[in-house]
């Protein structure tokens, strides 16, 4: 039994550093880093070392404050301004700058997100670069990188600047280092992009991802939006895909929208011969047995050595099946498991996919295999095409009395959500650049269309911030776009909860809210900040000790003192939150001897030393403000 302070983490990377400390003590020699022993562990004791310090890869000016501030811990929480719908709704709306968000939410969704997709400011000159609103570190990083004026509002980006792909990369670097552990292990990102940073973004994504788990760079054909005063008609953009481990990556179940009905894909069964020849593929014999199908009902397949097949004597066949055994000769795709469906007495055998496979001869004498089509079979193309154009999206969101330019085509997210997402999963869809919410929008018409139940995760920078060619705040348009989407293309079920970046409800994580005697070190008049809201301390904590904001919260009739509850089913444990100011009543003591094995919560100034000991004696958990 413990009682142990509440504490917020003191770095983003704390998990990682710390494996890192039990794989390589001997790098943290006297509570300090030595890169260089870490270098020599793990050097190639067979290849020489590397001289010179020069290494592949994309370099910039900014990269190391950059990858120092997707380290630096939040100092802020988030409040709920409003509920649309179902108060226990799951989708989610945050208003604030994107990578404060995601420090804020990173240790409650840790591993939760099945897709990302984003569509960040493509850096054509005229784009505004993203803040952190609550850090002032973060204020004189992005002064000092002219980021923001010294006023703190945001500036332009312009193509004039010495700098004008180092603070892009910048900005777009922090947010993907700080959202790619909220990515599940069988996880995908998409990023939208365009030439401008194309190339850069591929580069920067391998070294934040890993070469090794990029999958396709989708291609848009995004028609009706072209500058016709360019040279060369431009009418594509990128889509960049990464899977958190490519190994965890399932092949899609959906049909690319183009293909023909006709084709062979919606087939019941695929056929191809297993006739192959090349050097990875020299030939060999198969001895086929008496009783070998074919799919004619009689006849002779003379023998013959012009070409492949090589057929070494005559083939009588009669009723669909050979009637006598012979041999035959070719390079093969399939030997092992043409082999192993004669062993099975030509019954049909499983393929590696698990798809149920026959062999026949056809007249010709080549041996073919047949596969069962699974219900689940996908068939997804590298270059997605008429998908939607964002001209035809602005004017469906000004049928809604919204004005917004170039948002993305719902039915292209659309499509996407259906790949990458499993439709009974409770999948959670994250956009952190969420702009007119076209991702919420996405998969509140996905769920319709296919009784699915994905969760959506939007967070938008908040009010001060406006589109310089839309009208109206772009968190207002947001917050309306999703609310007309329910209204209009939704269930009657769907909802959402909105809320927002904001200082501290504690007052040791917000200095201003103290008065001058704590800020000289006295004791804390109270814990709490003088105008705090329950449900907002109450919210901090959860997120703190990493439960989800969906998570159920109930005040609990059990206790003397008024306690809350919060429970997730994801979470093996509960958190019991007490917010008293006054010593904890007896009642409330003993009735924390039924939650033996959860997390207890409450004000230092609740508890004397009696109490502690009585507490900790009840819990096994127990954690002071």
């Amino acid at each position: 039994m413990t009682i142990e302070e509440l504490k917020r983490s003191e770095r983003m990377d704390e998990d990682r550093v710390m494996a890192l400390k039990t794989l390589f003590p001997e790098v943290f020699l006297d509570g300090q880093f030595n890169a260089q022993v870490l270098k020599e562990i793990l050097e190639s004791p067979s290849k020489p070392p590397i001289e010179g310090g020069e290494f592949y890869g994309l370099s910039w000016p900014g990269k190391r404050q950059a990858r120092k501030l997707a380290a630096m811990p939040s100092r802020n929480t988030l409040k709920q301004l409003e509920v649309f719908g179902n108060s226990d709704g799951s989708n989610l709306l945050i208003f604030g700058d994107n990578l404060e968000v995601i420090k804020i939410i990173k240790k409650a969704y840790l591993k939760s997100i099945k897709l990302i997709y984003i569509d960040p400011p493509y850096n054509t000159g005229k784009d505004f670069i993203y803040r952190d609103d609550y850090s002032t570190g973060v204020e004189e990083y992005l002064v000092e990188t002219n980021q923001a004026d010294s006023s703190g509002k945001l500036v332009s980006n312009p193509k004039s600047d010495g700098r004008f792909h180092s603070r892009w990369l910048s900005m777009i670097y922090t947010r993907l280092l700080a959202a790619k552990e909220l990515l599940r292990d069988d996880g995908t990102i998409l990023v939208s992009i365009n030439d401008i940073e194309f190339a850069n973004l591929k580069l920067l994504m391998d070294e934040v991802f890993g070469e090794e788990n990029f999958i396709t760079s989708f291609i848009w054909n995004n028609d009706g939006n072209i500058d016709q005063q360019s040279k060369i008609k431009v009418n594509h953009e990128y889509i960049i895909m990464y899977s958190f481990d490519s190994e965890n990556l399932k092949k899609p179940k959906v049909i690319d929208p183009n293909i023909e009905e006709t084709s062979k894909i919606f087939n019941d069964a695929i056929e191809n011969t297993i006739i192959k020849n090349g050097p990875a593929n020299p030939p060999s014999r198969i001895k086929v047995p008496v009783g070998f199908p074919a799919d004619f009902s009689e006849g002779v397949i003379r023998a013959t050595s012009s070409g492949f097949p090589i057929i070494h004597s005559d083939i009588i066949v009669k009723d669909y099946c050979v009637q006598n055994e012979f041999e035959i000769e070719s390079g093969w795709s399939s030997k092992n498991l043409v082999n192993l469906f004669i062993n099975n007495q030509f019954s049909e055998i499983l393929d590696a996919e698990g798809k149920s496979t026959t062999f026949y001869i056809r007249s010709t004498g080549a041996i073919y295999m047949r596969k069962s089509r699974s219900e689940d079979q996908g068939h997804v193309l590298s270059v997605l095409r008429n998908l939607g154009t964002s001209k035809q999206s602005s004017n469906l969101l000004k049928e809604w009395g919204l004005n917004f330019s170039f948002p993305k085509p719902i039915y292209l997210i659309q499509y996407l959500c259906s790949i990458f997402t499993d439709k009974n999963s409770n999948d959670i869809v994250m956009d952190f650049f969420a702009g007119s919410g076209t991702t919420a929008h996405a998969v509140i018409r996905q769920n319709k269309a296919d009784g699915g139940n994905r969760r959506f995760l939007c967070v938008q920078i908040s009010d001060e911030y406006t589109y310089e060619k839309s009208s109206g705040k772009l968190s207002d348009i947001t917050f309306q776009r999703i609310k007309k989407s329910i209204e209009k293309d939704g269930r009657v079920s769907d909802s959402f909860r909105v809320y927002a970046t904001s200082s501290s409800n504690i007052k040791k994580w917000n200095p201003q809210r103290m008065s001058i005697g704590e800020l000289n070190g006295s004791l804390f008049d109270s814990q709490l900040i003088a105008d705090y809201k329950p449900s907002d301390v109450i919210t901090e904590i959860l997120l703190l000790e990493g439960f989800p904001l969906e998570s159920r919260v109930e005040q609990s009739p059990d206790f003397d003192d008024v306690v809350h509850v919060v429970t997730h089913p994801e979470r093996s444990y509960r958190l019991l939150i007490c917010l008293s100011t006054d010593p904890l009543l007896d009642g409330t003591i003993e009735a924390a001897r039924q939650f033996p094995k959860d997390t207890f919560v409450c004000l230092e100034s609740s508890l004397n030393d009696q109490l502690k000991v009585r507490l900790a004696d009840a819990v096994e958990n127990v954690k002071t403000l």
